[in-house]
């Protein structure tokens, strides 16, 4: 073979592995950025449903709390008619609180739920982490 097809050869292997290399890393890098791109998409996505989130937690805080200062409301008179008229007020007429709600005294008892559950009247909640995570932030 003469010279000069063998440096046209060895020029267009050159050329070739130029090509491949190149090719290879930028797929690499569009994969790295595509990845990264999905990344600050999710995050976002995430952030969004975080802020949605704390949003109506806040308004079920309100809404919990206008119902706890309502006049019905007096846990020491032994009478729970009044709140049981309330929870279930509350609890038909709400898009917060559809799921059900409950009374629980200071010890943790549950004294009433709407709708009514069976295991509810007598049941102590005293020892699940919501419950005494309230109780401290009460003051």
């Amino acid at each position: 073979m003469k010279l000069r097809p063998r440096i046209a050869l060895v020029s267009c292997l050159a050329a070739l592995a130029s090509v491949a290399v190149t090719g290879t890393l930028l797929l690499a890098q569009s994969r790295a950025d595509a990845a990264g791109e999905l990344r600050s998409r999710m995050q976002l996505l995430a952030q969004n449903r975080a802020f949605a989130l704390s949003d109506a937690l806040a308004v079920a805080t309100r809404e919990l709390t206008r119902l706890s200062q309502m006049a019905e409301l007096d846990l020491g008179d032994n009478d729970l008619r009044p709140e049981a008229t309330l929870l279930a007020h509350a609890h038909r007429n709400s898009t917060l609180f559809n799921i059900g709600l409950q009374i629980e005294d200071a010890q943790g008892r549950c004294l009433w739920s709407e709708p009514a559950q069976p295991g509810c009247p007598g049941r102590s909640f005293a020892d699940e982490p919501w419950f005494q995570e309230g109780r401290r932030a009460r003051g």
